[in-house]
């Protein structure tokens, strides 16, 4: 369980990766910088958020669990 799910969070923040190598690439002015990152990024960093919030409510996994660690802090740094 917890290998396929830190697999599915490296993919997601592989996705913002590939986004940013692309803003890199198209050397975007800030305007457009913006307008990018609002279609492009902005949806996989919310997906992202869900997803952290439905593998914290698997009642399987105990909070000494290092994923549920990572998880809990991913959360609580959204907040700050």
């Amino acid at each position: 369980m917890e290998p396929e799910a830190a697999q599915q969070a490296l993919a997601k923040i592989g996705a913002l990766y590939h986004i940013e190598k692309q803003i890199k690439e198209k050397k975007f002015s800030a305007d457009e910088l913006l307008a990018y990152r609002q279609k492009h990024s902005e949806p996989v960093v919310n997906d992202f958020f869900v997803w952290v919030y439905e593998q914290r409510q698997d009642v399987e996994r105990l909070p000494s669990n290092p994923l549920s660690k990572a998880l809990k802090y991913v959360a609580t740094e959204k907040r700050n």
